[in-house]
């Protein structure tokens, strides 16, 4: 039987990838094992690690495959201390392979995510009647993510429009809904069946994010039909194009990140800033052009189910292992 040891460790010390990270591990292995894989053999020579290049650890005398991921052009020297060991590099998009390749001589091959089709079925939305126009963003609270960028934006344009409102999801400590006005935060912890709805309550799906190592909940919204509006960089763009989302442009700029394991701690990184006046230009055709951004959403959904299921992630994945894992051991491990 073909087998990897999974090593269990820390997702990542980076604040608010851990749940990335942990879906492209139940994506990829769900794959692995509908193959037959054993994917918990202590005994064999191949490690596995689901994690950002900051918690990969790799094991001595193993050939170590690491799936990762990243959301800027560059990566900080204390981000990348054992890199150089990984056997072989997986990530999601070719943003990150061009990303990863500047620091090693080894493979950096791509498996992408996917989405759970059967959940984020294909749903036409039509004009509401009787209610606001809903934009919603979903995300971790990285202000990465975009949420700081589409409140800034709705409170100078939108906040006392009583036609439309605001919906933003994510998660922290608290676990509450505030309103105010038009716009709505919702941080509470929600069963799937409940945060899947959320996505079929809405009208439009906003995203203007400063880089994405590939974009989950943009994907999801693509694949339940929602029009969606995303910042033109990184990993979001191995799945969409000008005819299937509303692209915003963006300015790179210098932002600081904090280090979730030295919170005292900052680094400087360039990031795209997206053009909120081009973003609100988005939103407001949306609103005004139904039918193309209808059909917009129909193209969305149809690229999201044929090429990013979460079954055809999983089994191309198997694949890629299938063929490359060989490969490692005509060299020593670099982790010796």
């Amino acid at each position: 039987m073909r087998s990897i040891d999974l090593i269990s460790e820390r997702s990542d010390p980076l604040s608010t990838n851990e749940f990335g990270y942990s879906y492209a591990r139940n994506t990829m292995l769900e794959g692995l094992e509908r193959d037959d894989w054993d994917v918990l053999d202590t005994e064999s020579p191949f490690a596995f690690h689901f994690t950002s290049p900051l918690g990969f650890r790799p094991v001595r005398g193993k050939y170590n495959v690491l799936y990762t991921m990243w959301e800027s052009d560059s990566i900080d020297e204390q981000f990348k201390l054992h890199l150089h060991e990984a056997d072989l590099i997986i990530v999601p998009t070719k943003y990150c392979e061009t990303v990863f390749s500047q620091y090693t001589d080894r493979p950096v091959l791509i498996s992408p995510l996917g989405v759970d089709t059967k959940s984020f079925q294909y749903r036409k939305r039509e004009m509401p009647k009787g209610r606001p126009f809903r934009f919603f963003w979903c995300g971790a609270c990285n202000p990465r993510k975009g949420w700081e960028s589409l409140i800034t934006l709705w409170m100078s344009t939108f906040i006392n429009t009583r036609s439309c409102e605001l919906y933003l999801k994510t998660t922290y400590a608290g676990c509450e809904m505030m309103t105010d006005r038009n716009m709505i935060l919702d941080s509470r912890v929600l069963d799937r069946e409940d945060l899947h709805k959320l996505y079929y309550d809405a009208d439009c799906f906003v995203f203007p994010h400063s880089g994405e190592g590939f974009g989950l909940t943009l994907a999801e919204a693509m694949a339940s039909g929602l029009p969606c509006i995303t910042t033109r960089h990184s990993g979001v763009l191995d799945f969409t194009s000008s005819h299937t989302v509303r692209y915003v442009g963006y300015e790179m700029a210098d932002r600081q990140v904090r280090i979730r394991s030295a919170p005292s701690e900052e680094v400087t990184i360039s990031a795209p800033q997206p053009d909120l006046q081009e973003c609100v230009d988005a939103m407001e055709w949306v609103i005004k052009n139904n039918q193309a951004a209808t059909k917009m959403a129909r193209a969305g959904s149809r690229t999201i189910h044929r090429n990013f299921s979460w079954e055809s992630a999983g089994a191309k994945f198997s694949e890629l292992l299938e063929h490359e894992l060989p490969k490692l051991t005509k060299l020593p491990p670099l982790a010796a």
